[in-house]
C-alpha cells in the first residue's frame, strides 16, 4: 500500500551481490546474511518518491524490505500509520452477509488478532505486528484451518530519513505464535558502524 503515492515506475536491478551489499546503502546489515539469498531486487519512483524493494529468503523465512526515500516527516508518519492500520483492520469484526435476525458480527478470536509489540530492530525499539496469514501470505486469518503462515511487520526510520517497511513470513510453527524467535530474528538487523546512532522510531497511531 502506498498511501496515495502515484505514478509508479519500476526498474529491475541486477540480483548480484550479497544481501549486506544491498542493505549497506541504507545503513543496515543483517547478521548471518550469507544464509539468505536475494530473490527480488527492484527500484522505481512513485511520483517524486524513490522506492527500493529487496526480497530475501532462507529455508524458513521470506522477507520483503521496501525502502522509501525523499519523504517529508509528515509523509513518513502517514505511510507508517496507513500500513499498520491496514493490517490491523483486516482482523477487525465484520458483518455477516445474512440479513434479518441471523445478521451478526464476526470477530477474530483473541489468538488470531496480531500481537502489537516493541522489540529491537536496527538500533531502535521498533513497533512490530506479529500474527497469522494464509498460505498465500495474505492477512485477515481468523481460524486454524487458514492459518498456514506467521508474519511480522514493522516500519522504521533509518539514518538519512529512509523509511523501511519490512514484511516477513514463515511457515506456522506449533499451536501458538513464537514471539521470542521472531524478536530474535528481527534483532539480527543492525546499523552499520558508520550509520549508528541516527535512527528513530515512527510514532504509533
Amino acid at each position: 500500500m502506498m498511501g496515495g503515492l502515484a505514478a509508479f515506475a519500476l526498474v529491475v536491478v541486477a540480483q548480484a551481490g550479497p544481501v549486506n551489499d544491498q542493505l549497506s546503502a541504507y545503513g543496515l546489515k543483517l547478521n548471518g546474511d550469507t544464509a539468505w539469498s536475494i530473490t527480488k531486487n527492484s527500484q522505481g519512483m512513485a511520483g517524486d518518491k524513490r522506492l527500493r524493494t529487496l526480497e530475501i529468503k532462507r529455508a524458513d523465512y521470506t522477507m520483503t524490505l521496501t525502502f522509501m526515500s525523499a519523504l517529508t516527516n509528515y509523509q513518513v508518519e502517514q505511510e507508517s500509520k496507513t500500513e499498520y492500520a491496514s493490517i490491523l483492520g483486516a482482523y477487525k469484526a465484520a458483518l455477516t452477509p445474512y440479513a434479518g435476525a441471523v445478521s451478526r458480527k464476526l470477530a477474530c478470536d483473541r489468538e488470531f488478532i496480531p500481537k502489537d509489540v516493541r522489540s529491537e530492530f536496527a538500533g531502535q525499539r521498533a513497533r512490530i505486528l506479529l500474527g497469522y496469514a494464509t498460505e498465500r501470505k495474505t492477512y485477515g486469518v481468523c481460524n486454524v484451518d487458514e492459518a498456514k503462515n506467521e508474519f511480522a511487520f514493522l516500519a522504521a526510520v533509518l539514518p538519512g530519513e529512509h523509511l523501511v517497511k519490512l514484511s516477513a513470513f514463515r511457515k506456522k510453527k506449533g499451536a501458538s505464535l513464537d514471539v521470542g524467535s521472531w524478536k530474535k530474528q528481527l534483532a539480527e538487523f543492525k546499523l552499520t558502524a558508520a550509520k549508528s546512532g541516527g535512527s528513530r522510531v515512527t510514532k504509533s497511531p
